[in-house]
């Protein structure tokens, strides 16, 4: 029943036999509930998105009228809006709920180097877990440069593979409408001046030398006085796999992650070829790469004397089983002996590619050799080809 209700009425309203509701005719749904009990409950009768609906709004021993007709009204006011006073609101997406909830489980599934880029995003911003995703400004970002510059010392080349990891989260989020816009958009990338990208490729001379210091740490190795990497000398072509491993990297450029990972159904030695699945590389992509007669020796040789030839075992298998991690000890030592000096295991890669471009091979099938996804990467070996550049001003 509608009433105007007042708080001396709504005191000496007496106990029905059966629930009661009387609905207040200053305010629209405002009703007072009695049960047969005696308990005395105000409650807001209303409608959203076509349903009938009821909301709590205390006990009458505790709220008053007038207090009662004020949350009524303010709730009113919020459904005059077109939103649910009710609706449970959305958490903030935050840079943490992000990183944690959405992206990491996403990154690591699908990007291979998915696990870095979490670490990356934890081990760089974590100072922004609590900060709204799209609140985060390009005057955040330079003022982050600017502290790690000074507190870490860190150069232009890691502010900016650091900031990648943000930025692509930040454009994976826009994408999957989690956040309206990627508010470092216009972030610049830093002049890496300050970063020396130092590689080294190996000369023809120094290639002899290596493969002699090779052969020379084999057979110190079957005579004891070198370690070996594995628990005692091999009985074939090679002591330990060092030498073939090396070798191999030299005739076909592979990275040393996509070198540890090959497995013999990979290697196809009756028509020369190698095969490297799309989870061995940088670029994500399936390779397939011509084995020339030296690699091809070498893993033949190998191949006979592998600790486990199977098709699913390690073509490299570590000493303890598994993939190596790095061969830095023997390889080092290696270096001190011959004189070549500081070599990474990366400018073995260098070296190849730098062969092929000094012997005249066009730059597009060293990239393809290489699976480089733009041709860009490969042009830091253009400057090897002046006998290509020499022609062409010779056609004028």
């Amino acid at each position: 029943m509608k009433v105007k209700l007042t708080q001396t009425m709504i005191a000496s309203i007496p106990i029905p036999e059966k629930r009661t509701d009387y609905r207040d005719s200053a305010v629209q749904g405002l009703t007072l509930r009695v049960e047969p009990s005696g308990r005395k409950s105000w409650y807001l009768d209303y409608k959203f998105d076509g349903r009938r609906r009821w909301w709590f709004i205390g006990r009458a021993a505790y709220i008053s009228l007038s207090d009662a007709r004020r949350e009524a009204q303010a709730f009113l006011g919020i459904l005059a809006k077109g939103k649910d006073p009710l609706a449970v609101p959305e958490p903030e997406m935050t840079c943490g709920l992000l990183r944690e909830k959405y992206y990491a489980p996403w990154v690591i599934e699908n990007r291979k180097s998915g696990g870095e880029t979490v670490k990356g995003l934890k081990r760089y911003f974590s100072r922004f877990d609590e900060r709204s995703a799209a609140s985060l400004t390009v005057g955040d970002m330079e003022l982050w440069r600017r502290e790690m510059r000074e507190t870490r010392k860190l150069k232009a080349a890691t502010l900016n593979r650091a900031a990648t990891y943000l930025t692509a989260m930040l454009n994976w989020a826009v994408k999957r409408k989690l956040i309206s816009a990627n508010p470092l958009e216009e972030l610049d990338h830093l002049k890496e001046t300050d970063s020396k990208k130092s590689w080294r490729f190996l000369s023809k001379e120094e290639i002899a030398v290596l493969k002699e210091a090779l052969r020379a740490r084999d057979a110190a190795v079957r005579a004891g006085a070198v370690p070996c990497i594995y628990a005692e000398p091999m009985g074939g072509a090679f002591a330990d796999p060092l030498e073939p491993m090396a070798l191999v990297s030299l005739n076909t450029g592979v990275r040393w992650g996509t070198l540890v990972s090959l497995r013999w159904r990979n290697v196809d030695l009756a028509h020369g070829t190698l095969y490297i699945d799309a989870d061995s590389t940088k670029a994500e992509a399936a390779q397939t790469l011509p084995l020339n007669s030296s690699a091809m020796d070498v893993l033949k040789k190998w191949h006979e004397e592998a600790p486990d030839a199977a098709p699913a075992a390690l073509v490299f298998p570590a000493p303890m089983g598994g993939m190596f991690y790095n061969v830095n000890k023997a390889w080092y030592r290696l270096l001190a002996d011959s004189g070549l000096g500081h070599l990474r295991w990366h400018d073995l890669r260098h070296t190849f590619a730098s062969q092929l471009v000094i012997a005249g091979i066009p730059l597009n099938t060293v990239r393809e050799l290489l699976g480089h996804k733009n041709i860009k990467t490969t042009l830091r070996y253009a400057h090897l080809a002046p006998q290509g550049l020499r022609a062409a001003v010779e056609c004028i």
